[in-house]
């Protein structure tokens, strides 16, 4: 092999940096030159790089040269002779390695030869075969570039976790330093603001790769060449609103100010580098699967008003150092545990929280004094305070949700005159007590819903004075006496659940006529007698009407094929006594409907689609009664109230004992998923809404 010749070869990377180097050694038969027991980093990737070839060798004579040499010279000679190679052959090579070191040496100076060994590169910028792995350099560029490097981002995430391959920490550090077009100068400290452009933009690379940066929906130009004040992309969420869907900066000095990516298929924990971010104001990160605890370091973004990170894996305690400059801030669906940290009193800016959905226990004596908050969301917890009269009285708060926790005491008074509730959720709870009838006409609240609790008393007539309500469920509670006829009143309705009342009087349907904008419609076990009103066909915007679990008798008036919108008839377990014929043939859209625990006769094919729809996908009847029997029934009872195996084991929407529950932040109207603004200047909005510019 002729000195100096040039082959494509794989960089080999020595794992064992600061220890003793392999030895040299000499292969007298082959002539080439070897490195004894050194390892090789089978996670190094290769490179197509033209390198250097380091085999050194003397070039023998052939076959015909012996030949021609073999007339004067006798074996012994010629054994002789070769011995005599090989000792020239030897020491040539000791003079040939330190030829070339003294060449490298002559044509640079000390510290230049030192990083051409190191860095993996010649003195004319040609990269070497054999690479060192050094502090995670992870062999691209320059080792000399990326050390410097690796002092000043150690400062910033600690030695290990920018040492260690692989890690975000160490694939961010590679990046910058070599991988990254830019080529930003190393700052030699972090002190002054020269160094923050390199440390915002190593923080973002270490975010991209914790996050799984390379399986976004939106990768919003993440490591690319541009300045990381663009990785974003512009997307229109409405009319008027254009949001920058990535990282943004604001002020002169481009500071990272907002990281906006919602429902971005991000996975992983949140990094401590994100308090180096020390001029965010907002953070958004909702809609992802983001685990483990939120990080301290958090603590250094003083200047942070936004947090969104509600709908991931969140764990841990609520944190007790966030800023005070906080006016929105949504934990909400995520898995913490604990309870609300007393500090939280002095985050005065608070607007909204969102704390719904989690594990918290306790009380909230924490937020109820906040002076500028409007929304408050802690349903779906443990908390298990007692409410007194002065409960939130006299604050802003215009939604509150206390659904699904343990809160007792008596409902406040003073809620209803309340200038400023639009939303009071306190169903699931163990409230007692009753409803004042001190209300004053109130056009402020739009939805009240107390489900399943142990409110009793009567349902006082001045409940109509609520004239702007649309949303009213009081099911699943001690209410007794009459339904009052005020309700007739209250035509802004378009949801009202009175079910599960079992101390309310006997009495006929209410006329709900006037009632023209109901959609759900629930007054199932309160006692309600005679027959079901024609005049109910009126109510054409119905799509839930549950009558079950009543003493109605007489016919399904056929009339009710005017209600074509209808989807869930529930008139089960009463005393129907009539004989199907026609009536359902244009109750096109019904998908739930139990017929069963009456004494309903006559053919199903009116329901079953020969002469009606194609059939509800869940339908229970009294099979046994029908002509020919039920082809379409889901489920066939015996029309013994008694029978518990009708609907055992069956997947119905619910049970037999249906409980419908319509919460303001599923379909009342007051989704902030699809529309109601969960803060004043952002609305969450499903991914296929958004449209990269």
């Amino acid at each position: 092999m002729d000195i100096g010749s040039e082959t494509e070869q794989p960089a080999i990377v020595f794992d064992n940096v600061g220890e003793t180097q392999p030895a040299m050694v000499f292969d007298t038969e082959t002539g080439d030159v070897a490195a004894e027991n050194f390892e090789v980093d089978l996670d190094a990737e290769p490179t197509d790089v033209p390198v250097h070839d380091t085999d050194v060798g003397i070039s023998l004579p052939d076959a015909e040269e012996l030949k021609m040499g073999a007339s004067t010279m006798t074996s012994a000679q010629a054994a002789k002779k070769y011995k005599i190679y090989g000792i020239i052959g030897a020491c040539l090579l000791v003079l040939i390695i330190g030829l070339s070191a003294g060449l490298s040496g002559g044509s640079s100076d000390n510290s230049t030869s030192k990083s051409a060994v190191q860095d993996g590169s010649g003195g004319d910028g040609e990269s070497l075969s054999v690479t060192v792995d050094d502090n995670g350099f992870d062999g691209k560029g320059s080792l000399d570039r990326y050390n410097k490097a690796f002092h000043i981002l150690s400062e910033l995430s600690g030695e290990d976790p920018v040492k260690k391959r692989f890690s975000p920490q160490n694939r961010a550090a590679n990046w910058i330093t070599n991988g990254d077009s830019k080529q930003l100068p190393i700052p030699t400290t972090l002190a002054g603001t020269s160094s923050y452009s390199f440390v915002q933009r190593y923080v973002l690379a270490v975010l991209y790769y914790e996050w799984d940066g390379s399986d976004w929906t939106f990768g919003s130009k993440f490591l690319s060449n541009e300045d990381e004040c663009d990785w974003n992309n512009g997307f229109q969420a409405d009319v008027k609103h254009h949001y920058k869907f990535g990282a943004s900066c604001s002020g002169e000095d481009q500071r990272i100010a907002e990281i906006f990516m919602p429902g971005n298929d991000m996975a992983g924990s949140i990094p401590m580098e994100i308090g180096h971010l020390t001029h965010l104001t907002h953070l958004s990160l909702y809609g992802n699967s983001l685990t483990g605890a939120l990080p301290n370091t958090l603590v250094f973004l003083t200047d942070l008003n936004f947090l969104a990170m509600e709908s991931n894996k969140l764990t841990g305690e609520l944190p007790d150092y966030l800023t005070q400059k906080l006016q929105y801030l949504a934990l909400g669906y995520n898995k913490f545990e604990g309870k609300i940290p007393s500090s939280m009193s002095q985050m005065q800016g608070l607007i909204e929280i969102s704390f719904d959905n989690n594990q918290l226990t306790g009380k909230i004596d924490a937020l109820t004094s906040l002076p500028n908050l409007k929304r408050l969301y802690l349903g779906h917890n443990k908390f298990d305070q007692e409410v007194d009269e002065t409960f939130l009285e006299g604050s802003d708060v215009e939604e509150l949700d206390l659904s699904h926790n343990a809160f007792s005491g008596s409902l406040p008074e003073h809620f209803f005159n309340e200038k400023k509730l639009k939303i009071i959720d306190i169903s699931e709870n163990q409230f007692t007590g009753g409803i004042s009838e001190m209300i004053s006409e109130n056009k402020h609240i739009r939805y009240f819903s107390a489900y399943n609790n142990e409110i009793g008393g009567e349902i006082p007539f001045t409940i109509s004075r609520l004239t702007h309500l649309t949303h009213l469920d009081l099911s699943g509670n001690k209410f007794s006496g009459k339904i009052p006829n005020t309700i007739a009143n209250m035509t802004r309705l378009e949801y009202l659940f009175l079910a599960n009342n079992n101390l309310l009087d006997e009495a006929p349907i209410p006329d709900y006529t006037s009632l023209v904008k109901l959609e759900e419609l629930s007054l199932k076990g309160t006692h309600r007698t005679g027959r079901i009103p024609t005049s109910i066909s009126t109510l054409t915007n119905l799509v839930l009407l549950d009558l079950g679990v009543n003493k109605l008798t007489g016919k399904i008036p056929k009339d009710m094929q005017t209600l074509t919108k209808l989807k869930y008839l529930v008139l089960n377990s009463n005393k129907l006594n009539s004989t199907i014929t026609v009536g359902f043939e244009k109750l096109e859209s019904i998908d739930l409907l139990l017929l069963d625990d009456n004494k309903l006769t006559g053919g199903a094919a009116h329901v079953c689609g020969d002469d009606g729809p194609e059939g509800p996908s869940k339908m229970s009847a009294d099979c046994s009664e029908f002509n020919d029997g039920c082809e379409c029934c889901t489920y066939c009872c015996s029309g013994d109230n008694d029978d518990d195996n009708c609907y055992e084991n069956e997947d119905l929407l619910a049970n037999i004992d249906l409980e419908w529950e319509q919460r303001f932040s599923l379909n009342s109207g007051y989704d902030r998923s699809q529309g109601f603004v969960f803060s004043e200047n952002i609305e969450f909005r499903p991914k296929q809404r958004l449209t990269e510019n």
